[in-house]
């Protein structure tokens, strides 16, 4: 009885032990730093860079061309505007992918943000297209994945709001990114 005793007790040590060190290796997980990309989405061409400041919280930055394109009864119109973001992103479900065991290479993952963008005044316009610099403020909720080694895509949707300081107009509504890229980084 005491010898079974014993045994319980140093099989207890031993498992809390083991735990100690799963959980220290899980909180150890964190996401990749400094990862540079180009990407495309059905607006224009752009390129990424994103900064880790938390274990899975991220500073993701855009800059690149907008493109914009409409028709009417005078006809079509498209305008190209210079334009910058920078988001921060929260990856809530990267450490959860990685005890999956599932890809989480280049951030992986499902994520929530909040974005701040300027859309510059357009320098290329033709026809009635309203080409006046705008800021952004959009709460996304999104997912990003890796094919292969370097070929990027991401998917977010989000809700907004906008502002053109030049006719001081507010305006709000849903918003929806598709973007295919190129992870310059190593795997």
């Amino acid at each position: 009885m005491k010898l079974a005793f014993k045994l319980f007790f140093a099989l207890c040590i031993i498992l809390s032990m083991s735990n100690k060190i799963t959980a220290q290796e899980v909180s150890a997980i964190e996401i990749k730093d400094n990862i540079s990309r180009v990407n495309f989405t059905i607006q224009g061409v752009y390129y990424s860079f994103e900064k880790k400041l938390a274990p899975v919280i991220s500073l993701y930055s855009d800059i690149g061309s907008g493109f914009a394109y409409g028709s009417s009864g005078s006809g079509n119109q498209f305008s190209v505007s210079p334009t910058i973001a920078t988001e921060g992103r929260w990856y809530f479900t990267y450490k959860r992918r990685y005890r999956k065991g599932k890809k989480t290479l280049f951030n992986s993952a499902e994520f929530l943000s909040l974005q701040a963008a300027y859309s510059f005044k357009s320098f290329s316009k033709h026809g009635a297209i309203d080409d006046s610099a705008a800021f952004f403020l959009v709460a996304y909720a999104g997912l990003q994945r890796i094919w292969g080694k370097h070929i990027n895509f991401e998917f977010k949707f989000g809700y907004g709001l906008g502002y053109k300081p030049e006719n001081s107009l507010f305006g709000h509504g849903g918003n929806l990114n598709l973007k295919f890229g190129y992870v310059f980084n190593k795997s």
